[in-house]
């Protein structure tokens, strides 16, 4: 087994070889605008064939370079045969996540072309492409792994305190919202029907009258100084795939996204109950959360991972570097391995101690690729 992790600067995209005919894609995407590198990781997908995509959450730093695809089709394109969802469209009842995540304005600065709710944008390029889909939540097996996270009671719980706290003053506001969103929840799930292509134009004429209606609503100024003050970026965080090999091993992965402190810590706490579905004492790999971001920081030497891979590249706010904390708590334990490792606390400071001195560009901006 083998990773791919290429450089997109601030952003995640990672490929997981297995064997020689099957590829897992995890995530694709940047908070800048790389239109040239996504075409090189494309032709890259060519060669290496992955069958499938996992996308962790709903941000653009996770998929832009899907909706890149999308938009630029003909050469710059790629068929996955499956994209691998977090689950808050399965089941009815789940309105309320969905109508947070549309409003999770978690945009490109410069990509206006890419419109402004992600997750609608996710779904028509779904729409547009003909691909199978499957929902992942804690427990749900694909291939040789499981997801560890979302949990979707508590996902759900979260999310109805989020919106309760709005309803007192906007009550019919937010009405409108979930019934919006329980209309999403019936496209997304439409997708997986295989008559879907009879009704994709009609499809996306509702996307787009489901856009103008967001809009609308936002017409209340006081509306979206509320909702501006939801932190719904650390939500949309938390709806986030968490996933490991079903069996231990050698070369055990732990993927995580952008997970949040919290959500990574009852994933711990759920080890009691759930003993199908504990960490593994020990990896090979661990994908740290979001970037290797102090906000985000977990401490995982208790399970002894020989390599941290750390997908991170310099970016304007500079809570955004690389904490030192990750080379404190695991110097001695694992080497460190960044797609772009030029934006960390301890080189900033003039240290020569960078958390990230074992870097290793895996498919970097000039066209250099090592298998780790």
């Amino acid at each position: 087994m083998g990773i791919y992790m290429y450089d997109v600067k601030f952003g995640d995209c990672f490929q997981i070889k297995v064997h020689n005919d099957y590829g897992l894609v995890v995530d694709f995407g940047s908070m800048h605008n790389l239109d040239k590198q996504f075409i090189k990781i494309i032709k890259h997908f060519s060669c290496t064939s992955p069958k499938k995509i996992l996308l962790s959450h709903y941000h653009m730093d996770h998929l832009s370079g899907l909706l890149f695809m999308m938009n630029n089709k003909g050469v710059h394109q790629y068929n996955f045969d499956e994209i691998l969802l977090p689950d808050v469209f399965s089941g009815k009842g789940a309105a309320s996540e969905i109508a947070l995540l549309i409003l999770d304005k978690c945009i490109l600065p410069k990509h206006k072309k890419y419109g402004h709710y992600t997750l609608l944008e996710l779904v028509k390029y779904l729409c547009r492409n003909s691909i199978n889909i499957k929902f992942l939540s804690r427990g749900v097996a694909f291939d040789e792994y499981i997801a560890l996270w979302p949990d979707k009671k508590r996902i759900k719980d979260d999310a109805d305190k989020i919106l309760d706290s709005l309803k007192l003053n906007y009550n019919d506001m937010i009405q409108k919202l979930l019934k919006i969103a329980e209309r999403l929840r019936e496209i997304v799930n439409l997708l997986t029907v295989e008559s879907f292509g009879d009704r994709r134009t009609g499809v996306l004429e509702e996307i787009i009258n489901i856009e103008e209606e967001i809009n609308s609503i936002f017409v209340n100024d006081d509306l979206s100084k509320a909702i501006s003050k939801l932190k719904l970026t650390e939500f949309g965080h938390s709806v986030n795939i968490v996933f490991q090999n079903k069996n231990d091993s050698d070369n055990n992965i732990l993927f995580t996204g952008d997970i949040d402190k919290g959500s990574m810590g009852k994933i711990k706490k759920f080890n009691v109950s759930t003993p199908n579905l504990n960490l593994h004492e020990k990896y090979e790999y661990i994908k740290i959360p979001h970037h290797g971001t102090l906000n985000h920081f977990y401490d995982f030497k208790k399970y002894k991972p020989q390599k941290i891979l750390i997908p991170n590249g310099k970016h304007r706010a500079k809570s955004y570097r690389i904490t030192d904390k990750y080379y404190e708590k695991h110097q001695g334990i694992s080497k460190f391995y960044c797609s772009n490792s030029n934006w960390c606390e301890q080189r900033e400071c003039g240290s020569s101690k960078c958390c990230c001195n074992e870097k290793a560009v895996v498919f970097g901006m000039k066209g250099g690729r090592k298998l780790i």
